[in-house]
């Protein structure tokens, strides 16, 4: 009896194992998402609002993967250190190489009716080969800004994400550590609101994603 019952349990298993299979291979496929792959050409500049110096950023190139069901993007965006001189007091020389270390991909939104864009990006800012009146500076291997930075940056006017176009947006920059004996100088000097950033988009190469 209780091997009778056992074949009809696994006799029972079974059948609704094939059930579900035929269910499963009737039921229509779900749609994947619309993906596009674009790569920009992009130049542009950052103001450093205490010091009043420019950073050339770029040329780089921006590779963004746009969803168009959501209209949702993430995007990299590698750029090279950039080289700043300003004077302490309108008299002392200071220069710097800046790097900006990106903290995971830019994230984004594109309106598809307008072409507008906005993106937010954390980078770490990093400072190396500082020179005080023509004369190298000792502030080691890891002289960076403790947490990232967070730039929010947006079309202007004329800018459409089929396009290209210009771009800005301002951001904080946080206190610097690991500066070694010039750390007390960096943060009296960097840190703090009201930098910009301005740059161009070059018309995007895009492809659709197979």
């Amino acid at each position: 009896m209780k091997r009778l019952l056992s074949v009809r349990v696994w006799t029972a298993l079974v059948a609704l194992a094939v059930a579900a299979g035929a269910v499963l291979a009737a039921a229509p496929a779900a749609q994947a998402d619309t993906i596009l792959n674009a790569v920009y050409d992009v130049n542009g500049t950052s103001m450093i609002k205490k010091t009043g110096s420019v950073l050339t950023l770029g040329p780089t190139k921006l590779s963004a993967v746009l969803d168009l069901d959501t209209s949702t993007f993430t995007a990299d965006l590698p750029l090279p250190p950039a080289q700043s001189t300003f004077k302490i007091l309108g008299l002392l020389p200071v220069s710097a190489t800046t790097t900006f270390v990106n903290v995971g991909q830019t994230t984004g939104t594109v309106d598809q009716n307008t072409g507008g864009m906005t993106s937010i990006s954390k980078v770490i800012i990093r400072l190396s080969n500082v020179k005080v009146g023509g004369i190298p500076t000792l502030v080691g291997p890891h002289c960076e800004s403790v947490s990232p930075a967070t730039i929010q940056l947006t079309g202007k006017d004329g800018f459409n994400a089929v396009l290209g176009g210009p771009v800005g947006g301002t951001y904080t920059i946080p206190p610097f550590g690991h500066c070694l004996l010039q750390q007390l100088l960096i943060n009296q000097l960097i840190p703090g609101p009201g930098n910009t950033i301005d740059a161009t988009l070059g018309p995007p190469v895009i492809t659709e994603q197979p």
